[in-house]
């Protein structure tokens, strides 16, 4: 939601909360994450990983790319991962929502 404020300050605040949302959950979940469901681990990763590098910490952003092209690279998460990090400006992977089972 955040890319469609026309007030780039409250983009940028919503964005920081998200980010930090996304954090908290994956802190909760680290001693289950590897049996959650690819869907569920490939939304959160591919979340920090996108928000990281919009708020411009795009070191951590990296990271989370990398880890998902390692943990899911035969999946659409990973393909999206290894276009980010092919193309760091993310205009030849942006995604338009959820890409999980329930988006056919």
């Amino acid at each position: 939601m955040s890319r469609s404020l026309p007030d780039p300050q409250e983009a940028q605040s919503l964005l920081a909360t998200g980010v930090g949302d996304y954090e908290k959950v994956f802190t909760l979940q680290a001693r289950y994450f590897e049996y959650l469901s690819e869907h569920s681990r490939g939304e959160l990763l591919f979340g920090l990983a996108e928000g990281l590098h919009r708020v411009g910490e795009r070191a951590r952003a990296r990271m989370y790319f990398e880890r998902l092209l390692n943990e899911a690279k035969d999946s659409e998460y990973g393909r999206m991962a290894d276009a980010w990090l092919k193309d760091p400006s993310g205009s030849t992977a942006r995604r338009s929502g959820c890409i999980g089972c329930h988006k056919k």
